[in-house]
């Protein structure tokens, strides 16, 4: 399956790869692998998550010996600690051809190395 573009709100931009295999294990019982990785582009707060998830399972349930597993991790990065700019550039852009309307590419680098602007509680 190709890349899926999905805008979550007006400054997050979800990347979303899906693959599903179905294999024979025994006879007429069949395994089901859905592996994803969806890259989530928060502009607001700098951020790109990536979250990997597999799934393996046969639909027919535990009645005929069904069994399932699943596998997840995420990771979580600043915009300023990514080796290039140029996939936060083009995400950018995409989001925004999906009506988002996330910050400028200029106020979202460096925003994680900048000071906080929030007033001080007295």
């Amino acid at each position: 399956m190709a890349e899926k573009y999905v805008a979550a709100n007006a400054y997050t931009l979800d990347v979303i790869d899906e693959k599903k295999i179905q294999f024979d294990s025994y006879g007429s019982q069949y395994m089901t692998h859905i592996s994803s990785i969806t890259r989530t582009f928060n502009f607001l707060a700098a951020q790109v998550t990536t979250m990997t998830r597999d799934l393996l399972f046969q639909s027919h349930g535990s009645d005929r010996g069904g069994a399932a597993s699943v596998a997840t991790t995420t990771r979580t990065e600043n915009f300023d600690d990514l080796p290039s700019t140029a996939e936060v550039r083009l995400m950018h852009e995409t989001l925004t051809s999906l009506g988002g309307t996330p910050p400028a590419l200029e106020e979202t680098f460096g925003a994680s190395k900048r000071p906080s602007r929030l007033p001080r509680a007295d």
